[in-house]
């Protein structure tokens, strides 16, 4: 096998050794069903084989209560979510602390803003701050809660 072939070989296998269930799960420790919007990040191999970072949100999303894995991936996730509880013929923003989860994995309230809309909705960027910048029909949020987890882990965030 030449050194390409082993090359090959080499990253296949590293592939393959990345854990089968890493990823977020929400509950929904209430009793009425939860909306959500969830922006989160991707990683890529780029044109130069360097490690690309891109963002998508997407909405909404039903949460009954108990638990439902939003997120299943084998990477690095960092997500910030929308979480809003109906209200009469409204809907109202659930609100959470804020504290820093530091260089390890956790959740945290936060007051990030970002762009959304009353329908289904999906966009994708390169940058997070793109996902702040609004396009028509499009207006902008402050979202609930943010989630970091590490590649190897499952990490369950409990909604009050």
């Amino acid at each position: 096998m030449n050194r390409y072939g082993l090359f090959i070989a080499a990253l296949l296998g590293s592939v393959l050794a990345l854990p089968a269930n890493a990823g977020i799960t929400l509950c929904n420790q209430g009793k009425t069903t939860l909306s959500y919007v969830m922006i989160r990040n991707y990683w890529g191999v780029g044109a130069n084989f360097m490690l690309v970072e891109s963002w998508s949100v997407e909405g909404w999303h039903r949460l009954p209560p108990g638990c439902s894995t939003v997120i299943d991936a084998q990477q690095l996730l960092h997500a910030f979510f929308l979480i809003q509880e109906p209200l009469g013929k409204r809907w109202r923003t659930l609100k959470y602390s804020i504290n820093d989860p530091g260089y390890g994995q956790g959740s945290s309230g936060t007051d990030q803003q970002f762009c959304v809309s009353d329908d289904k909705m999906q966009r994708h960027t390169q940058t997070l701050e793109e996902l702040a910048v609004c396009p028509k029909g499009q207006r902008l949020e402050t979202f609930s809660v943010y989630v970091k987890s590490f590649a190897d882990t499952n990490f369950t965030v409990k909604l009050d």
